[in-house]
């Protein structure tokens, strides 16, 4: 029996039924599309809001960073050109005061160095790796070039002195950002480091993510130039070190944006993305930042949104189905029905529909298009709610902003005004709105500055740049502005945007850098840089008009006794009582400027006669020649002043400069205390000692400079024990030059470190051969310059070499002079320690001519000492050098120091020295300094002895 539906629920017998089952229908699809759109209208508003959100932290970020790294790099350049910093002779502790004081000013710096030009710490702040070679970390090699900011790296050193990050994951990550030091001749000095602890990144990053609330959960994350992680999350670093996402390859491409992308975790993530284009002059480090949020949490307002139009839909559908059927059954009532409804959707009740009739009549057309009305209305309602979002979040940034900000229309009359800018200028909204900004104008800048600002707007639409304005009470400031034009959908100007940052503590800051590049710490005078700057302008201005200037170049004799017996505090505290005095005596007659060290120039522009510039230098001469008072010590110094005059001993700066400072020697070498003018003679000696330099320097490349040996016997038998290394100079046109002529030059200019080092490795590179060779003891003695104790690292050379040679140190013999010993530095004492526990020989030479003192025979390993030849040459049994002869050899007997007399050329006196007890001896009466071939025949003709001595026997 087939089974047939009652009619009034059956579509094919009920106009009721079909109606109510095709309405269902189209309402269900109708539903779902709706909830589709919805959600995907919503989504892409959101994508779009909040990729631009996030894309726009990215550039904040990155613009942060970039500007803090121009900032320091600046600070660290500025720094590098400093005379404290440049100058050599300026005590290390004094540098490193300076450098402590930035990193004060900066609390980010998490140390600041300087090495010297070979890569080794001269000084740290706290001290720290001080005397540590970094001669191949990228920041020296990098910053000695130029200045230089190298990549985010791991300190593990550092790690362990340094308190750990407040921010920072990891233990410590710094930035190196380095300058050279260059002296006045741009030669490198030394490269200035500061260690930026990463940390700072993570300061950066709460600073920016601070104004955008806790409802911001957003992971920032910085990434270096080839994509590795610099700055995230620790579950980030553990995922991986570096990432290819295209979010880093849309960034390398543009500027900024956003991008929906699968991270390596496989969660899908909207990514908001800025790169590094560098700040002023600093081009950046090529990093780039990404903001990211997972998509799910992104887009969960429109997924929820469209959850709930589908609900709300089929809800109104539930209800709508029975009041289609009531409606079906009453066809007399359509029109009260759709205008009930109507009428409840007026009345609030949106949830309500309006029901859809099928057909063409009036009544089906009018419920059309009231319900196509209604959901019209209701699109435009959700619009409106997501715009007044946009509009309350630009709102927020607009009055929470640090940044000054004034908006203006196309008349440039103010419309709106920030609270910064109320802070910055005194000005509340209500005394702008309506101005023009020429309100803060401070007048400082000409029509032709504003004119050529308004032409690059109109050109660009932008201009930014520094600027003078007024604020309320009067006081002008400086400030960094960034003016904008805004255009409307005509491309006509709408409206002007102003954002501006005070700059009035960076200005000042410069100011007082600017002040410390151009003079003198200690001193507050001008110093070297600036007076350079002086000469140069007064030389151009006598030239043009046909007048005199002079250059005074001023030296304290005999500073360098108080500062070393004094101390370093006390002598700086003399030369600014000094300093006092010279300011106090030149006044306006000059511009005074500190050298360097101990010594002061002075400049007279406009010099009448040389009875002038004279008189000023007998004033100063005289006001340093009062005694001093410091600190409850009562001393004299007085001065040696050179004078050189434009354009009579000098056209040039150079010239002058170099003219004077040869006329200051020359006073300072005929006694001191004098006064003296520059003339050619001068000139001459000067330029034949600078001769003399400049070819010992290329004697150095060029293989002219050589060893010979002298040997040294022993006394009672005449057997050679030994030889000393003598240094000779074959000069290829003016032949032999003396040692004595050329040594003194070598020390002076530094360059004794190199020859030192050289005739080190050659002799006992010598040595080495003759033991292998002749299979005798010989020891080899070679001389070592105090200058070598005070520059290098003696102990680590001497070491380095007999590692090297392979040599037995017991058979090195270094030779000192007294003058190494009578200084206060401990280190040497110390070097001479660990020199003599390597089994290395000490000899003191010269023994008897300088400040001889018992005390530091009794305190140092000397081994042995060589009583000098003024002392051996005359040397008779009875005569008057036989005393202080005996007594030597009886004082070194007491002590158990070995004895060698020197210049010996007569079998009497080498007979008589023998019975006094003296065991050694070396000079002419054996063997002038010999070749290393002729002393090869000696230790032949020694072999030849022993074998026939071990016969007879």
């Amino acid at each position: 029996m087939p089974f047939h539906l009652p009619g009034l629920i059956n579509p094919s017998a009920s106009f009721r039924a079909r109606l109510v089952i095709v309405v269902g229908l189209i309402s269900l699809v109708t539903i779902l599309l709706l909830s589709w759109l919805v959600s995907t209208i919503a989504a892409s508003q959101v994508r779009k809001d909040k990729g631009t959100l996030m894309a726009e932290v990215a550039h904040q970020m990155m613009e942060t960073l970039d500007r803090g790294i121009f900032e320091r790099q600046r600070e660290i350049a500025i720094i590098a050109s400093m005379d404290v910093i440049r100058d050599p002779r300026t005590p290390l502790a004094q540098k490193r005061k300076q450098l402590e004081q930035l990193q004060a000013s900066y609390q980010n710096y998490a140390w600041i160095g300087i090495a010297d030009a070979k890569g080794d710490i001269l000084v740290g702040t706290g001290g720290l790796l001080e005397g540590k070679s970094v001669a191949q970390r990228s920041w020296f090699v990098n910053g000695a070039k130029g200045p230089a900011v190298g990549d985010v790296h791991d300190a593990f050193l550092l790690a362990k002195l340094l308190p750990r990050p407040l921010y920072d994951y990891l233990p410590l990550r710094l930035l190196d950002i380095s300058a050279p030091i260059l002296d006045e001749h741009g030669r490198l000095l030394g490269v200035i480091c500061g260690h930026l602890s990463w940390d700072w990144s993570f300061q950066v990053r709460n600073e920016i993510l601070e104004p955008l609330g806790q409802d911001f959960k957003a992971d920032i994350l910085v990434l270096g130039r080839e994509n590795q992680l610099l700055m995230g999350t620790p579950k980030l670093h553990r995922l991986a070190r570096d990432f290819s996402l295209p979010s880093t390859e849309a960034a390398a491409a543009s500027r900024q944006g956003f991008v929906v992308e699968t991270w390596p975790d496989g969660v899908d993530y909207l990514t908001g993305y800025a790169a590094s284009h560098g700040y002023a002059n600093y081009k950046g480090l090529g990093w780039k930042v990404l903001v990211r949020q997972e998509a799910d949490r992104a887009f969960d307002t429109a997924t929820g949104l469209g959850l709930a139009t589908f609900m709300v839909g089929m809800f109104i559908g539930g209800l709508f189905l029975p009041v289609l059927w009531i409606v079906a059954g009453h066809l007399t009532r359509p029109m009260r029905s759709i205008a009930s409804v109507a009428d409840r959707i007026r009345s609030g009740h949106e949830e309500e529909h309006i029901p859809v009739y099928p057909g063409d009549d009036e009544i089906a057309v009018l419920s059309q298009s009231l319900a196509q009305l209604v959901d019209n209305m209701e699109t435009q309602k959700h619009q409106l709610i997501e715009n007044n979002q946009d509009l309350q979040l630009a709102a927020q940034v607009f009055a929470s902003s640090t940044e000054g900000i004034l908006i203006a229309d196309a008349d440039l009359r103010i419309l709106s005004v920030n609270q910064a800018f109320s802070s910055i200028t005194g000005y509340s909204p209500e005394e702008v709105i309506g101005q023009t900004p020429s309100l803060l104008a401070s007048g400082k800048h000409n029509a032709a500055f504003y004119q050529a600002m308004w032409s690059a707007i109109h050109k660009t639409g932008r201009w930014q740049g520094e600027i003078y304005n007024r604020r309320k009470d009067g006081s002008v400031y400086p400030e960094w502005l960034i003016i904008t034009s805004v255009r409307d959908a005509a491309g006509r100007i709408s409206n002007y945007i102003g954002i501006f940052t005070d700059i009035s503590e960076r200005k000042t800051t410069e100011e007082r850098i600017l002040h410390l590049a151009k003079h003198d710490v200690l001193t507050d005078l001008p110093n070297r840089v600036f007076f350079l700057e002086e000469v140069e302008q007064a030389i151009a201005q006598a030239q043009a008009g046909n007048r005199k200037a002079a250059v005074l170049f001023v030296d304290l004799d005999r500073f360098k006794n108080i500062n070393d017996s004094l101390g370093h505090h006390l002598g700086d505290l003399l030369l600014k009582e000094a300093a006092r005095r010279f300011d106090g005596v030149v006044g306006k007659a000059g511009f005074l400027a500190r050298w360097g060290g101990d010594e002061f120039v002075v400049l007279i522009r406009d010099l009448s006669t040389e009875e002038q510039v004279m008189a000023l230098g007998y004033r100063i001469s005289q006001a340093l020649g009062e005694p001093f008072d410091i600190a409850g010590h009562h001393l004299s110094i007085t001065s040696s002043i050179g004078i050189a005059i434009y354009p009579d001993h000098g056209t040039d700066l150079i010239t002058l400069i170099r003219n004077a400072d040869t006329a200051m020697f020359h006073a300072k070498a005929h006694g001191r205390d004098n006064i003296a003018f520059f003339t050619q003679d001068m000139n001459e000696r000067a330029n034949e000692r600078l001769r003399l330099e400049n070819d010992l320097r290329r004697a150095i490349g060029q293989n002219q400079l050589y060893l010979v040996y002298q040997p040294q016997v022993e006394l009672a038998t005449g057997r050679l024990v030994g030889v000393e290394a003598l240094l000779r100079w074959q000069h290829p046109e003016l032949g032999p030059i003396a040692p004595d002529k050329f040594i003194p030059v070598a020390e002076d200019t530094g360059l004794i470190e190199a020859i030192g080092e050289w005739a080190l490795r050659t002799a006992c590179r010598q040595q080495r051969q003759w033991e292998l060779h002749y299979d005798l003891p010989l020891r080899m003695a070679v001389n070592l310059s105090p200058v070598q104790f005070q520059q290098s690292e003696i102990v680590a050379l001497v070491h380095e070499v007999i590692a090297e040679t392979g040599m037995n140190p017991e058979y090195l013999e270094l030779e000192i002079t007294e003058g190494v010993l009578l200084g206060s530095d401990e280190q040497i004492k110390i070097d001479l320690c660990q020199l003599s526990l390597s089994g290395i020989q000490i000899a003191l030479d010269d023994f008897g001519t300088g400040y001889s003192s018992l005390r530091y025979l009794s305190q140092l390993d000397i081994h042995k000492l060589k009583i000098d030849r003024t002392f051996i040459h005359n040397l008779t049994e009875g005569g008057p050098n036989a005393s202080i002869v005996a007594a030597i050899i009886a004082m070194a007997q007491n002590l158990g120091i070995t004895l060698l007399a020197e210049g010996i050329e007569t079998p009497e006196v080498a007979d008589l020295l023998a019975r006094m007890g003296c065991q050694e001896g070396q000079g002419y009466l054996y063997h002038r300094p010999l070749p290393a071939a002729e002393i090869e025949s000696l230790l032949a003709e020694e072999i030849t002895k022993h074998t026939l001595s071990k016969l007879m026997k």
